[in-house]
């Protein structure tokens, strides 16, 4: 009977030396390496290792009280240095409880290695020896939380799954915010624009006469658009007209509210600019012998961006009542003109004939990019303002023959009273037109 003396090489090798990267991490392999130096101490030369045999090999797990939880057999070979080397966890199951050596919980009590070798017949065992370190680290890499990739997602966050088939996904990962560096140098500062609209009487530019628009770079900052600093290419006209055209700025259709009241205007297909022409209603004239007229209505117009469906409000403001009698002698203002809430143009004011202050009514404004004031009721003339760019102002005499009272459409300011014998009248409605 062969005697054998054992050297075991216990080369539990750690299972986690895997490599890795920022996109993906794998599980390592399921076993652990066991490695042994085999001599016959009956041979010829006790000396010598027990070189190129091949036998049955039984790896066995057995508790701190010496039970077996789980056997596996190898059949393995010597190499010329007497060398046996085998996988545990790699060989066929052959008893214990435990049938699967995956399934060998390292996280609860002790376990020890006995390795049986069956060389012709005759079982030679090692004593037992205690598991430790590296199998428990295999233990780890099986854990119910243990990861199996991380995957990098290019938008700054990183995804774990786990061997549960979890999967967790960071928030976006920022590094500290450095050091805020200094303020850089102030840059020069730029030339603001400036915009000089003045009256244009009629001639050659407008026909009925109209506004002049002038813009250009204040170069001297004194926040004045002086001669030298017009830009005339870029001056316009806006020409007095109660039909003012929009073929020219590239519109060719227009839609024209000219009744008093609150409409629906819905965007057509098609259709992303338009350009908004509005005029406030003109304000009433004042009762009696004070003789005051009311302001004229606004003008505003502007080009828009919109959006084909969409629907605006568009309200034409009811021009202001006259002064009715002794007790109640003021003209009312006159109602503002809307499109939307982008383009409003303010009615003119009504005539006064307060105790010891008789007022003329003032004209109504706009926002308009382009923007017109109504025109203020003539003192002592009877007059009505005329509407910014639109009807004129009602007139009256002392002879109370001749004179058109209410004010012209739109938004014409209505003429003041001259006494009892003589009507005062009331302002024009306002007017919307839209070109698009």
């Amino acid at each position: 009977m062969k005697k054998l003396l054992f050297l075991p090489i216990l080369a539990l090798c750690s299972m986690f030396y895997v490599p890795c990267s920022a996109y993906a991490q794998t599980i390592p392999p399921p076993f652990i390496n066991y490695q042994a130096v085999l001599y016959d101490v009956n041979g010829a030369n006790p000396n010598s290792p027990l070189t190129n045999q091949s036998f049955s090999t039984f790896v066995n797990i057995n508790d701190e009280l010496g039970n077996l939880l789980y056997r596996e057999e190898h059949y393995a070979s010597t190499d010329a240095n007497g060398l046996i080397t085998v996988k545990m966890g790699d060989g066929l199951y052959t008893a214990g409880p435990i049938t699967n050596f995956n399934q060998i919980d390292w996280g609860v009590g002790k376990y020890y290695l006995v390795v049986d070798f069956d060389i012709n017949g005759t079982i030679s065992s090692t004593a037992p020896e205690q598991l430790v370190t590296v199998p428990y680290s295999f233990y780890a890499g099986n854990a119910g939380n243990g990861m199996t990739a991380v995957a990098d997602n290019g938008n700054g966050t990183l995804t774990f799954t786990y061997a549960n088939g979890a999967t967790y996904t960071t928030p976006t990962l920022a590094g500290i915010q450095g050091v805020v560096g200094p303020a850089g140098t102030n840059g020069t500062n730029g030339l603001n624009a400036l915009i000089k609209t003045t009256t244009e009487p009629a001639g050659v530019n407008c026909a009925n006469g109209g506004t002049k628009i002038e813009t250009g770079l204040d170069a001297n900052s004194n926040s004045v658009l002086d001669a030298v600093e017009v830009n005339v290419g870029q001056t316009t006209f806006v020409c007095g007209s109660q039909t003012s055209s929009g073929i020219g700025l590239g519109f060719s259709n227009m839609q024209v509210f000219s009744n008093s009241g609150i409409f629906s205007w819905t965007v057509p297909a098609g259709v992303n600019k338009v350009m908004i022409e509005v005029w406030g209603a003109g304000g009433g004239g004042s009762f009696n012998i004070s003789c005051r007229g009311g302001g004229g209505g606004g003008y505003g117009k502007s080009i828009l961006n919109v959006i084909p469906g969409d629907i605006y409000s568009v309200t034409v403001g009811t021009g202001g009542s006259a002064g009715s009698s002794s007790t109640l002698p003021n003209g009312l203002a006159g109602g503002n003109s809307s499109f939307g809430s982008l383009l409003i143009s303010n009615g003119g004011q009504g005539g006064s004939t307060s105790v010891n202050m008789y007022l003329s009514g003032l004209g109504g404004s706009s926002n308009g990019i382009i923007n017109q004031t109504g025109g203020k009721g003539v003192d002592g003339d009877c007059r009505g303002g005329d509407g910014a760019l639109g009807g004129a102002g009602g007139v009256n005499n002392s002879t109370c023959t001749g004179g058109v009272q209410n004010g012209n459409v739109p938004g014409g300011g209505g003429a003041g009273g001259t006494g009892s014998s003589c009507s005062q009248g009331s302002g024009a409605k306002g007017r919307v037109i839209i070109w698009y």
